[in-house]
C-alpha cells in the first residue's frame, strides 16, 4: 500500500524499499505506479552497506536473525526500519498500512495502542540520529530474539518509549508531554487493536468511515492475520470503501480483474 502514501502526501518523497538488490517490474506495475505518482520511487537495498557502522552491524552480518525462526523477513524488517530512520529520518510503516490523510506534519511520533499500553514500531516517524532509534538499536543488539513474536518490534518500542520518557505507564504520555516522542493513539493510527482486525471487513459500515473519522491518519490491516480474507468490491467494508477513495488506481484495476482483491 506504499503508493497510497504518495497519493495522500504529494509534497513528500515516498521510498518503497525492497530487500533485494534489484526490483522486479516484469508486470510493469512499478512503472505504472511511478508514472502516476511522481513522488514515488521503488528501490533495492544494499543491506551490507546500510548496516555497516550502525549498532546493528554485527547482529545483521552474523545472520542469526535468519536461522531457527519462522519469521526471518519480520526479523530483518524490525532491524532495517531502525537503520533507515537512523540514517535518513522520516516515516516508516509496515506495508499493510493504509494512509488515509496527509501525515507530513507528524514529527517524532509512534503508533500507540492505549488499550494494551503498547507502542508499535509498525508506524513511526523520527528525525535522523534520534535518541529513540539509537536506544532501540542498542537494545536489539543485546536482546534480539530470533523466534519470539512481538519482542523485537512492539516489545522493544514499548520498552524504549518508557525509558526515553521516564515512565512506567505509557498512557501518561498521552496527557503529559514527553520531549522525546509523541504517542499516536488508536484513533489516529491503527484504529483497531490486533484482536479487532475483523472490523475492517464487516459489510455495510465503510461508506461513512472517512467522514466520521476525521482524526484518522493511518489504518493498520494486520496482514499476518487478515491476509486470507478477500476484500469484496462494492461490499462497503471499511477496507473496500477506503480503498476506493485513497487508492483509486489500483481499485479500478482490481474491478477489471475480479469481484474481490
Amino acid at each position: 500500500m506504499f503508493f497510497i502514501f504518495a497519493n495522500q502526501n504529494p509534497t513528500a518523497k515516498i521510498w518503497y524499499v525492497v530487500t533485494a538488490p534489484r526490483v522486479d517490474d516484469t508486470d510493469k506495475l512499478v512503472t505504472l505506479l511511478k508514472q502516476r505518482y511522481r513522488n514515488l520511487d521503488v528501490v533495492g537495498a544494499d543491506l551490507n552497506a546500510m548496516f555497516t557502522g550502525t549498532p546493528l552491524e554485527i547482529l545483521f552480518k552474523s545472520g542469526i536473525w535468519a536461522h531457527n525462526t519462522p519469521w526471518p523477513a519480520n526479523n530483518l524488517s524490525n532491524l532495517l526500519r531502525n537503520v533507515l530512520l537512523w540514517l535518513w529520518g522520516g516515516m516508516t510503516t509496515d506495508t499493510d498500512c493504509i494512509c488515509v490523510r496527509k501525515v507530513t506534519h507528524l514529527h517524532n511520533a509512534i503508533a500507540y495502542d492505549e488499550k494494551d499500553k503498547v507502542a508499535n514500531n509498525a508506524i513511526m516517524h523520527f528525525e535522523a540520529r534520534h535518541r529513540f532509534i539509537l536506544e532501540t538499536m542498542e537494545y536489539l543488539k543485546q536482546n534480539f530474539q530470533v523466534a519470539k513474536w512481538h519482542v523485537n518490534g512492539p516489545g522493544a518500542a514499548s520498552h524504549i518509549a518508557k525509558k526515553v520518557c521516564g515512565t512506567k505507564n505509557l498512557n501518561k504520555i498521552l496527557y503529559e508531554k514527553c520531549d522525546s516522542l509523541q504517542l499516536m493513539p488508536l484513533r489516529n493510527m491503527q484504529l483497531y487493536t490486533w484482536t479487532q482486525w475483523g472490523n475492517y471487513f464487516k459489510k455495510g459500515i465503510g461508506s461513512k468511515f472517512l467522514g466520521e473519522h476525521k482524526d484518522a491518519y493511518i489504518l493498520h490491516m494486520y496482514n499476518k492475520l487478515s491476509k486470507k480474507r478477500p476484500v469484496e468490491i462494492g461490499s462497503e467494508t471499511i477496507y473496500d470503501s477506503v480503498a476506493s477513495v485513497v487508492c483509486p488506481l489500483t481499485y479500478e484495476a482490481a474491478k477489471r480483474r475480479a469481484y474481490f482483491f
